[in-house]
């Protein structure tokens, strides 16, 4: 396969963490109440919960799941060619053509052999492709800092070594583009994942997509997911959700939301304009009981259930629900959070 690079064969990487543009969100901004385990709303958010549930609400960090598992994964760094998309409708052109990176996990004893779900992974603002895959350091006495990358790989082997996880690709992106020395705002970032990402990704790797047209990715979209945290999140309502639902089925929002009319937007799309005919396979909604974004992502979550009907069914077991909201308690806007939300996913998607 062509393109490739390959980075690291171990559980625990040390990546390069330059920005690819744009201020880091690490602030992490803290609720006004820090004394309550409560999140905003979490009262109206668990009373919507059916059933049993077997995710996790307490931070993961430090435990056996993010330990070094026997049965690594690989990461792989690779480039594609896409577009300055934003620029492009800007200036009402077609050729700002540009060369981007991103890391490519394959789970231990990857063949071509065999098909593979895919999900795309997304950073937050000021980061870059390297964000999830970096070493960082676990500390037990603060879990509300944006603390980098430990884990996330252990995580992924040894959820799918157990069996609770499928044998996932996960693609992790930059979601800034320069084109010329001049950002493009990553508005269009659907434009990116349609047309370039999950083609490239069928191409270069075992799927289960026949071909990568966009009648093969959408014919296979139960095996297609994605996940981002904070403006990854903003990312995944505003685009995503409202533009490549017909490629995707599975959503993890991390620590961010939007306002009403964006989910009215995708709340219409989804009851009775373009994405009528389609269904969401699982909608997973992970913050930090203490996230200062946390009002607005409740806000969101709690206005999308109410305004798109019977789309969403909220409880755990697959096989009848698939929506859930889970406050990781103690945390704020951070990595020990979103490689929570990270886990909780994984349980669900692709079942």
């Amino acid at each position: 396969m062509k393109n490739r690079i390959i980075l690291i064969s171990l559980g625990f990487a040390a990546l390069t963490l330059a920005s690819c543009g744009g201020s880091n969100d690490s602030g992490n901004e803290l609720i006004p109440s820090q004394q309550s385990d409560k999140g905003p709303q979490q009262d109206e958010i668990d009373a919507k919960r059916n059933g049993s549930t077997e995710f996790v609400f307490e931070p993961i960090g430090g435990k056996d799941i993010t330990k070094e598992c026997d049965e690594k994964g690989t990461i792989e760094k690779v480039t594609y060619t896409t577009h300055a998309y934003a620029l492009e409708d800007a200036d009402k052109v077609d050729n700002y053509v540009v060369e981007k990176q991103m890391n490519v996990y394959l789970p231990y004893g990857y063949s071509v052999e065999n098909k593979y779900n895919v999900l795309i992974l997304a950073h937050g603002s000021g980061e870059n492709e390297d964000f999830w895959f970096a070493q960082g350091d676990y500390d037990p006495n603060n879990i509300t800092t944006y603390l980098r990358g430990y884990g996330t790989t252990n995580v992924l082997d040894n959820l799918i070594k157990s069996g609770k996880a499928e044998k996932t690709i996960v693609v992790t992106p930059c979601l800034y583009t320069t084109y010329n020395g001049k950002d493009s705002p990553n508005s269009n970032f659907h434009d990116e994942v349609n047309n370039d990402i999950l083609p490239y990704i069928v191409d270069h790797y075992s799927t289960f997509a026949e071909n990568s047209t966009s009648e093969g990715i959408i014919a296979a979209r139960d095996h297609f997911a994605y996940a981002g945290l904070s403006m990854g999140s903003g990312i995944g309502f505003r685009s995503i959700w409202t533009n490549s639902f017909e490629y995707i089925s599975y959503i993890g929002n991390y620590s961010g939301g939007v306002g009403e009319e964006v989910y009215t937007e995708i709340a219409n799309n989804l009851t009775t304009g373009k994405y009528k005919d389609y269904e969401c396979n699982y909608w997973f909604n992970g913050c930090g009981n203490i996230d200062g974004l946390a009002t607005e992502h409740a806000s969101a979550y709690l206005g999308l259930l109410s305004k798109a009907g019977n789309k969403f069914k909220v409880g755990y077991d697959v096989s009848q629900y698939n929506a859930d909201f889970v406050y990781i308690k103690g945390t704020g806007h951070s990595y020990a959070c979103w490689l929570t939300c990270l886990y909780n996913s994984m349980l669900v998607f692709f079942k």
